[in-house]
């Protein structure tokens, strides 16, 4: 595992982790709050500290599974007891039918899981035309500027009407879920775990630094 400072995390990422972080563990950073924090691991202690809810040692992973096996059964109208923790979102959730499944499971669960996306190849042409104008913009700054905007129009119709799954397993989503939406993902809201907090915070930045982070 690689060992970040904070100072090493692009600020438009950092600010971005920070949005996650709060919107996960129900919390709100003050301006400058975080001025005098440099490494992860002051900041991981900060979070934690931060966090004023009763703590209870009982596991987030399998209250959100629970959550999450009853929304699932409820919208399908099937028995939660042929949902586990392997079985395939692909086999549950038809392609064709994904968008509309999984608004009424975001309603039952009372928020969002953010499990659709688009076609990678449909992903990987909208980068090219990205960095393409970009680079245009040297040139011919109409022609960059026109490709720029054609990318972003591209990127929020694509990620309208996307239908891929970011995760193959109800497994999988519990995880996504629990470290994007921890708070809500437990059975009693005004609760945490504080074992749970800091492997939470790696597993964010993590995902979002596409590297295994540690303290």
């Amino acid at each position: 595992m690689r060992r970040i400072l904070i100072d090493d995390i692009d600020s438009e990422d950092f600010e971005d982790i920070l949005l996650q972080i709060e919107v996960s563990f129900d919390i709100k950073f003050e301006r400058n709050e975080l001025e005098n924090i440099y490494a992860l691991g002051e900041l991981f202690d900060h979070i934690e500290n931060k966090i004023e809810l009763e703590d209870r040692a009982d596991c987030t992973n399998q209250q959100a599974f629970y959550m999450l096996r009853e929304a699932i059964a409820q919208t399908l109208e099937i028995d939660k007891s042929t949902i586990g923790l392997q079985s395939k979102l692909a086999d549950l959730m038809p392609r064709n039918e994904r968008r509309v499944l999984l608004r009424q499971i975001d309603e039952h669960l009372g928020f969002k899981l953010n499990l659709l996306k688009p076609s990678n190849w449909v992903e990987i042409s909208l980068m090219i035309l990205t960095l393409i104008s970009f680079a245009t913009l040297f040139y011919d700054s109409w022609i960059g500027f026109t490709g720029l905007l054609i990318s972003i129009i591209g990127f929020r119709v694509v990620y309208y009407f996307a239908k891929e799954l970011k995760v193959e397993t109800i497994a999988d989503l519990v995880k996504k879920m629990t470290r994007e939406n921890y708070i809500r993902s437990r059975r009693y809201a005004t609760t945490f775990n504080k074992n749970e907090v800091k492997k939470i915070l790696t597993e964010i930045f993590s995902e979002y630094l596409s590297v295994p982070v540690s303290r």
